[in-house]
């Protein structure tokens, strides 16, 4: 049998978060996480990664070299891969800058602004695989790191997908066939490139038209930079590096847990551990019993059926609760306590499992009642009807359902009071 941890491991993802719960059979476990995985299947963009190339770049502006890549705008941006044989186009130093492969041997390097002269940005593009299915939901990734030589951070990066090609190479400023945008995401506010050492993430989730059949990456927008070194009257540039682009269809899972824990004991469920990346989502959890939210507590033995809708994918979440029928009953009952305030013993507790407590009372050595504690969870405090009680032997009474056989019980003892 597979355990939860090794599935974990294989997945390279927590499923979700059960704390203190005997998994006892995890009957189905493929669970894509909602709009944060890394893809897995048919990967409409053809060569995202940049590993496939005709020749080994040499200069500036080869990008065609990476198949079926090419720029929408004038002039040609980069393509870099560690076969190149000079430090212009090389990885990981290049003519701008070092910068390992997000994976693999290869990346492109675009202008995503420019400023200093005339108005200047390039939009990268390619045609996917084929074109994506109406109503279908769709997961797109893709990586940036700023380069070494920019002396701006960019303010945004966008991906736009297209019915048909941007080409326009009277340009080198805005994209201008909008009306062929289908469909555009730009890095979220909470992402920032202002890194260039490191690969920065891009995710998000979708719903497709049917009409997307290219994607262009670069940034239509009039803001160019969020923070800029040297003088802003002279020449200014952010250049991006762009590895791994991803699109991939969503498919809807169901998951089932078969969990068993002894009766009574409650079961804390913290759903949005299945959010891998938290700000991409906010996925609404429905259960069958009506209850809405990530977390709760599961005591009652029932199959519970959550449904998790992100807005682009729905998938179903199985949880089977069922009580085991051998637990036994532990509880520990002390048999002296000091309630003198010092933060020790203050209290005569009771620690039980697998119990459900029904009468708890204390009776002085001549047999008369003094106290009956309603709640046995924070025990009784050595007091009667609010004073302290005198130091001396005193008589539990204990009655109690087991969880399991649902009998009743009654246990009698001595506790001593120390002061």
């Amino acid at each position: 049998m597979v355990s939860l941890p090794e599935i974990r491991m294989r997945l390279k993802v927590p499923l979700f978060y059960l704390s203190k719960i005997p998994v006892i059979t995890v009957l189905l476990m493929i669970w894509h996480f909602i709009c944060g995985n890394d893809a897995y299947g048919q990967n409409f963009i053809p060569n995202g990664d940049f590993e496939q190339f005709d020749t080994c770049p040499n200069k500036l502006g080869q990008l065609k070299l990476a198949e079926p890549w090419f720029n929408a705008t004038y002039p040609e941006s980069e393509y870099f891969n560690t076969c190149s044989t000079n430090d212009t186009a090389s990885v990981p130093n290049n003519y701008f800058g070092i910068q390992q492969a997000q994976s693999g041997s290869g990346y492109c390097g675009m202008y995503v602004a420019q400023t200093g002269g005339p108005p200047y940005r390039e939009f990268i593009e390619a045609k996917l695989t084929s074109p994506l299915s109406a109503n279908v939901a769709y997961n797109l990734v893709w990586y940036a790191s700023v380069a070494d030589i920019s002396s701006c951070f960019p303010a945004s990066i966008c991906v736009y997908l297209t019915s048909d090609s941007l080409i326009n190479y009277t340009t080198t400023s805005f994209l201008t066939a909008a009306t062929l945008i289908e469909q555009q995401f730009c890095n979220p506010e909470n992402i920032v490139f202002n890194d260039t050492s490191a690969w920065v993430k891009i995710n998000c989730c979708f719903i497709a038209n049917g009409d997307e059949r290219f994607i262009v990456i670069g940034n239509n927008y009039s803001d160019l930079f969020i923070g800029c070194s040297g003088d802003p009257g002279v020449f200014q540039a952010a250049y991006l590096y762009i590895d791994n682009i991803s699109i991939v269809e969503m498919p809807t899972q169901t998951v089932h847990f078969d969990t068993a824990v002894c009766k009574g004991q409650p079961v804390p469920i913290n759903l949005s551990k299945l959010i891998e990346e938290p700000g991409n989502t906010n996925p609404l959890f429905v259960w069958n019993d009506g209850f809405i939210g990530a977390e709760r507590l599961l005591v009652n033995e029932n199959i519970y059926t959550i449904t998790v809708d992100n807005g682009c994918a729905t998938d179903t979440l199985i949880i089977e609760l069922k009580h085991l029928t051998d637990c036994p009953e532990v509880f520990y009952i002390p048999n002296a306590f000091s309630p003198n305030n010092d933060g020790i013993n203050d209290f005569f507790r009771i620690t039980n499992e697998n119990i459900t407590v029904l009468n708890f009372e204390i009776y002085n050595r001549y047999g008369k009642q003094i106290v009956s504690v309603y709640d046995y969870l924070s025990g009784w405090d050595g007091n009667v009807n609010g004073n302290p009680a005198d130091v001396g032997v005193y008589i539990y009474n204990l009655r109690y359902r087991t969880n399991i056989s649902e009998t009743f019980q009654e246990k009698k003892g001595y506790i001593t009071l120390i002061r």
